[in-house]
């Protein structure tokens, strides 16, 4: 037997059998044969993401095949390295595999990859209000380090209680919504393309992201992922034309988010220019104020970039101070990865506070968080609703 790859001719030895000696020893290790290039090891994965199989005989392949957690996921005649693969919404402990059939009838079983688990538990209570509060200092440094016992929370000025933190390893559900429309022209979509790029990539690998298109209507790329090929190859692709329903994509972005866990959240906004579709002011601030409602509803944070003289400036600055983001301004494309990056610093930097409210009357109530530390200063929402 060939000590570079193991044959199992089909009901001579049965799986189970063979699966235990190859986790356990006594076979010949299969990674130079089949193998799983990608997720690596180790990685932290939810939603859908591309595993990626590699085979140094593909010409001999009758049969691929895909298992996660010993549940059949994937099946296909000949060949096939990619395969799309729903991890669910939740980053727990998978064990992928993945086998050939050869044309002689016998089977080349791959060395078995497994993921890892992250858990966040939040107090799962209507009650419980959480607060994504990025903190600087006075040269515009994110403070990092800080424990749960340097927030200060207030409500109407009475003090409320911290009764959740998180300040690592927390996953975070992002969209990002880029403005395509014809006002960008080739060279400015050129740019976009690039500093969106940079963007996914610096971002952590357990982050999911999102991507939706602003054009006559919002266009949804890709729903929630970690896939950053995936990501990569939907941005390249990217073109100019069409108006700009900024508004619409924004609240196709906070729907996305509706379902998901709850947690670090986070809705990324590019534009170079001013709604479109709505052609009334009254409209336009409606559905402005619509936005900032449902992201504050929904514990997220907005991050408005607006690039060139047709913004509204007024609206992208106001949607961000009320969510616990920030505006950022480029008056041309090449400042355009500079922005991303602070955008991606900022969100590393997060903490998450959990509260419980003194007030339990319907309507909008004000917070004030601060951190006992001389020169910081607090980026977080302005309150919260109760319907």
């Amino acid at each position: 037997m060939d000590c570079l790859k193991v044959l199992r001719l089909r009901g001579f030895i049965p799986r189970w059998v063979f699966f235990s000696l190859l986790c356990f020893g006594g076979v010949a290790p299969l990674a130079a044969q089949l193998r799983i290039v990608d997720p690596a090891p180790g990685a932290f994965l939810s939603d859908t993401y591309e595993v990626v199989l590699a085979f140094d005989r593909v010409g001999a392949v009758q049969k691929t095949r895909l298992f996660l957690d010993e549940t059949l996921v994937g099946e296909a005649e000949g060949w096939r390295s990619n395969w799309p693969v729903d991890f669910g919404p939740s980053i727990d402990r998978h064990v992928l595999r993945a086998e050939v059939t050869l044309s002689d009838g016998s089977e080349v079983l791959g060395e078995p990859l497994a993921t890892r688990e992250l858990r966040v538990d939040f107090e799962e209570t209507a009650r419980v209000v959480l607060l994504n509060a990025l903190v600087k200092d006075r040269r515009g440094r994110a403070m990092v380090d800080l424990e749960q016992d340097d927030f200060e929370v207030r409500e109407n000025g009475k003090p409320l209680e911290v009764t959740g933190f998180h300040s690592r390893q927390l996953p975070l559900d992002l969209v990002l919504v880029l403005d395509t429309s014809s006002s960008l022209g080739e060279e400015g979509i050129a740019v976009v393309r690039r500093a969106a790029v940079l963007f996914i990539e610096q971002l952590d690998s357990k982050d999911r992201i999102a991507l939706i298109e602003i054009k006559n209507k919002p266009t949804l790329l890709s729903s929630f992922t970690q896939d950053r090929k995936q990501l990569r190859r939907l941005i390249s692709e990217l073109h100019p034309i069409g108006q700009t329903a900024l508004f619409d994509s924004m609240g196709e972005a906070l729907a996305l988010l509706a379902p998901r866990r709850r947690g670090k959240r986070a809705v990324v906004l590019f534009t170079d220019g001013r709604d479109s579709i709505y052609e009334l002011g009254y409209q336009k601030a409606a559905r402005m104020r619509q936005s900032i409602n449902e992201a504050q509803r929904l514990e997220t944070v907005l991050y408005t970039i607006g690039m060139g003289s047709r913004i509204n400036r007024d609206a992208l600055e106001l949607m961000a101070d009320e969510t616990g983001g920030r505006f950022l301004f480029a008056e041309r494309g090449l400042r355009l990865p500079g922005l991303f990056e602070q955008v991606v610093q900022d969100l590393k930097h997060l903490y998450v506070l959990g509260v419980v409210p003194h007030s339990r009357k319907s309507g909008f109530h004000r917070l004030d968080v601060r951190v006992k530390k001389r020169g910081a200063q607090v980026f977080t929402r302005k309150g919260y609703a109760l319907p």
